[in-house]
């Protein structure tokens, strides 16, 4: 099945089918008092309806990605939502600058500060939730052969 692929930019997909979705936007990454401009691209698949997957690019070389609940991406809070090792949090526009959504990444060893526009993370929300909605993703997945994955190792 072909990707669902969106660029920040683009309007939402037309006739979305269950499958994978792709979604490339800037981002800055925080690192001690550097701001560098990466690429994270945001990959989606609804037979893993619960969890997206964040790869981080620099010119054009992957540096890393990270697997985590897509739960954190749907909803805008102030307050910081998750509880391990990411956590996000949406902050207003102001002075000039639009809303925007910060990622903390902490594996134990390594730690990240991410900063993307809002309305990536917007539209980004409208492809996972046009393939998956939300209360569905149960049945997207094959818990029968999960289960005896699960069983058999």
């Amino acid at each position: 099945m072909e990707p669902i692929t969106a660029r920040a930019g683009d309007g939402l997909p037309k006739a979305p089918v269950p499958g994978t979705a792709e979604l490339v936007f800037p981002m800055e990454a925080w690192v001690a008092d550097e701001r560098i401009p990466v690429t994270a691209r945001a990959m989606y698949h609804s037979s893993a309806p619960y969890e997206v997957t964040l790869e981080f690019l620099v010119h054009g070389e992957s540096i890393g990605q990270w697997v985590f609940a897509r739960d954190l991406l749907l909803e805008d809070s102030a307050e910081t939502v998750g509880a391990g090792d990411v956590k996000v949090w949406t902050q207003g526009a102001r002075e000039g600058r639009p809303e925007r959504v910060h990622l903390y990444l902490d594996n134990g060893i390594d730690r990240c500060a991410l900063v993307a526009d809002h309305h990536h993370i917007v539209l980004w929300r409208k492809v996972v939730t046009s393939m998956v909605p939300p209360g569905s993703e149960s049945r997207h997945m094959d818990i029968d052969g999960l289960l005896c994955r699960l069983l058999t190792d």
